[in-house]
């Protein structure tokens, strides 16, 4: 690809995060330092047995994965680092018997084996305006996330220090700020509105491990 063509791409989706937990834990560590990186300052030079890249420019890209329970497993799991959560905007849910009720009337019907193609649109990338009484807004989110996801991690000497010295949201709050800008450009605006923010509540409340029911309409039970 030239530089214009990479340009358009910002996310990596990763489907089955379940295959990677079945892999030694080196090659866990080494796909998740990739991952930090590619969130962070972005790749340039890579050189690995099996991976070789030059670019002129840092290229850096989102993460979008799905996993199970039992893979984020135990506090000893690779995926459960404080330096890993704490790039991430965690989403779980679980399903409401109503909704479980649907799948299986969706099974008897057949319709799961029908083959279906999802495509993605290749747009430019475009500048969303946050304003900042939203901005100064998300900051109570984003403490409030940073303790879940401390108390989601291992254990970790921030535990024990005061509270002055633990995360203050900084990583959590700016990733907070993308994804209101997402729902702004979702919905084909380029600068955020009090609509967004109302629709970033409301998904808000899955944005825990707490795996809340959801329905067929995606509201909270």
């Amino acid at each position: 690809m030239s530089e214009d063509e990479r340009n358009t791409f910002h996310h990596i989706v990763v489907p089955d995060l379940e295959k990677l937990g079945a892999r030694k834990v080196v090659v866990k560590e080494e796909i998740l330092s990739m991952f930090r990186i590619l969130m962070d300052e972005g790749i340039q030079d890579v050189s690995t047995g099996k991976i070789v890249l030059h670019l002129k420019e840092p290229m850096a890209l989102g993460i979008l994965m799905a996993t199970t329970v039992e893979d984020l497993g135990d506090k000893r799991s690779i995926f459960r680092t404080l330096s890993f959560q704490s790039r991430v905007l965690p989403f779980s849910y679980d399903y409401s018997t109503k909704l479980r009720v649907g799948i299986l009337y969706f099974v008897e019907k057949e319709e799961h084996a029908i083959a279906q193609k999802s495509f993605f649109k290749r747009e430019e990338k475009v500048n969303v305006e946050l304003p900042e009484q939203y901005s100064k807004a998300l900051t109570p989110y984003a403490v409030k996330l940073s303790r879940t996801l401390e108390k989601f991690s291992r254990k970790s000497p921030m535990e024990d220090t005061k509270e002055k010295d633990r995360l203050i949201g900084i990583r959590p709050k700016e990733n907070l700020m993308t994804f209101l800008k997402s729902i702004a450009l979702y919905h084909g605006r380029t600068r955020v509105q009090r609509k967004d923010f109302a629709e970033f509540r409301s998904l808000y409340r899955y944005m825990n491990y707490e795996f809340r029911d959801i329905d067929r309409k995606g509201g909270c039970e």
